[in-house]
């Protein structure tokens, strides 16, 4: 037979002899002659043997894709527009050499709220991310690698947004105040912070006349 097609084993079960046959990695068929010799009357007796022919068929078992190795943990900025290539013919390979399909699913729905793009290029296997400002936190993709004949394998894709501090938003304004007399009003009231943070203010030029503290 061809190689790696099958091989044929005689076992002796219960006083009857049975052929095995196991497949190899490949489909396909071949012809087997089995030959049967009796063991005579005596030592002078002639022996008397028979053949029988018999076909085996291995037939064409689709495997579903296999993981050669983890996918890495994708890390982007808040509000950061990137683009990760994930080239994920180095993490899945298809027995068959079948092409494969890739999907993401959105497990937990936290990817909602921390992109604004998030859009998988199948041709260039690069994945397209925006992130929201002041948005930042984990989610995990499904991922979902299909061959042609529907075969297919799951894993996660885990992707990390990581906060960056944002400089505060300063807006100038005029305060007027009698001429002699003190006057206290708040300097940060139309000053902002995009992370929430708490502000602090200092005089860095003093004013011409009078004093400001």
């Amino acid at each position: 037979p061809p190689t790696g097609l099958a091989s044929c084993l005689l076992e002796p079960v219960s006083g009857r002899t049975r052929l095995a046959c196991s497949p190899g990695g490949t489909n396909g068929e071949a012809t087997w002659r089995l030959i049967a010799t009796d063991s005579g009357n005596t030592p002078s007796t002639l022996h008397f043997s028979d053949t029988i022919e018999f076909l085996v068929r291995v037939n064409d078992q689709d495997s579903a894709p296999q993981r050669k190795a983890d996918l890495p943990r994708v890390r982007i900025s808040e509000d950061q527009t990137d683009t990760a290539a994930l080239v994920f013919s180095k993490y899945f390979r298809d027995p068959e050499g079948k092409p494969l399909a890739v999907k993401l699913t959105d497990l937990n729905g936290s990817s909602t709220g921390l992109f604004t793009t998030l859009a998988l290029s199948q041709n260039t296997d690069t994945l397209h991310l925006a992130g929201k400002p002041s948005k930042y936190g984990i989610c995990s993709l499904k991922v979902e690698v299909k061959d042609q004949a529907s075969a297919t394998i799951f894993d996660t894709l885990v992707i990390e947004v990581f906060h960056v501090n944002h400089a505060p938003v300063a807006i100038d304004y005029m305060q007027i105040i009698p001429e002699g007399k003190p006057a206290t009003f708040i300097v940060l009231r139309t000053d902002s912070d995009l992370d929430g943070d708490a502000l602090k203010v200092r005089i860095s030029t003093p004013p011409t006349k009078g004093q400001a503290t």
